[in-house]
């Protein structure tokens, strides 16, 4: 995990995800929907084919920039499309030129702390299915427990940006 980019990005991510899911009391169901798609096939198509230059970034101050870009963009569309951010967070920090596997596991570990921001934002407007909320636990709870084994015994870097990119796709076609 990358800590020195990974603690600014959990920190924007939780004070801009809120915001956004206000923001998204304002805005027409349909266009959340259409930009949600839009973003869903732009990071599938660049977790498919886009290639980083392999790069060390060493600069603290750099990685801290970064992260602080990375968090409060991630977290406020997050909480606009009503999605953790790490849809946003992984592309963006492969393209920063972190190891695919390294950039999975540190939004892991933001996405627990922006997503629960965000799911507070929307309550405080009443956003909420309970019915929905539970099946979506359910389904988090058993995701993370298989993602955690596939990511650390079954799958390579490219492996994981395949993986991803095509459940990207996935989810596009679905919405």
């Amino acid at each position: 995990m990358v800590y020195k980019t990974a603690l600014p990005i959990l920190v924007f991510a939780s004070v801009f995800s809120p915001v956004g899911a206000i923001t998204a009391e304002h805005l027409s169901r349909t266009l959340l929907l259409w930009l949600f798609v839009g973003f869903l096939i732009f990071a599938g198509s660049m977790m498919l084919w886009y290639k980083p230059k392999k790069r060390e970034i060493s600069d603290s101050k750099k990685l801290i920039i970064y992260g602080v870009a990375v968090g409060g963009f991630a977290g406020y569309i997050g909480g606009l499309l009503g999605v953790g951010g790490g849809n946003l967070i992984v592309p963006a920090l492969v393209w920063l030129g972190i190891d695919p596997k390294k950039a999975s596991a540190t939004t892991s570990f933001i996405v627990i702390f922006s997503s629960f921001s965000g799911f507070l934002g929307h309550i405080s407007v009443g956003n909420i299915d309970p019915y929905l909320l539970v099946l979506c636990a359910i389904g988090s709870i058993a995701g993370a427990l298989l993602g955690n084994y596939l990511m650390r015994k079954r799958l390579t870097a490219p492996q994981v940006k395949k993986v991803i990119g095509i459940v990207l796709y996935i989810i596009a076609v679905k919405m």
